[in-house]
């Protein structure tokens, strides 16, 4: 029964794992995206301003 719970426990931390490291890397995708989309804007103000 031990044993059956340490695999359980050890898959539940597994899951939490992976979900950890897909948020965060959806996160930082996300705001990669935002700054290179406000970096572009700002560029086509500077440009159009010439």
């Amino acid at each position: 029964m031990i044993e059956n719970n340490d695999k359980y426990f050890e898959l539940l931390n597994d899951i939490k794992r992976t979900l950890i490291t897909t948020r965060n890397k959806v996160v930082a995708n996300a705001n990669k995206n935002l700054i290179l989309m406000y970096y572009n804007i700002g560029l086509k103000l500077v440009e159009n301003n010439k």
